[in-house]
């Protein structure tokens, strides 16, 4: 048997999570600021795991303080 290599996940864009949550996308550069969306950051690009944002949205998510 061969051994396959783990499959990558596709990260999604800044505003591609904005879409997803129906918000602006500072408000998403906001959300990341504050390490309430779970993400990475590669470069100076900030990328979201589908399945950590819904997980983090099923949990009920968290604001910003302002909010």
């Amino acid at each position: 048997m061969e051994a396959t290599a783990p499959r990558a996940r596709t990260l999604m864009d800044a505003p591609g999570a904005a879409e997803r949550l129906g918000v602006r996308l500072h408000r998403v550069y906001a959300l990341v600021r504050e390490n309430r969306i779970p993400s990475v950051r590669i470069g100076r690009q900030v990328r979201i795991d589908p399945a950590a944002l819904e997980e983090w949205i099923a949990s009920g998510g968290s604001g910003l303080d302002d909010e």
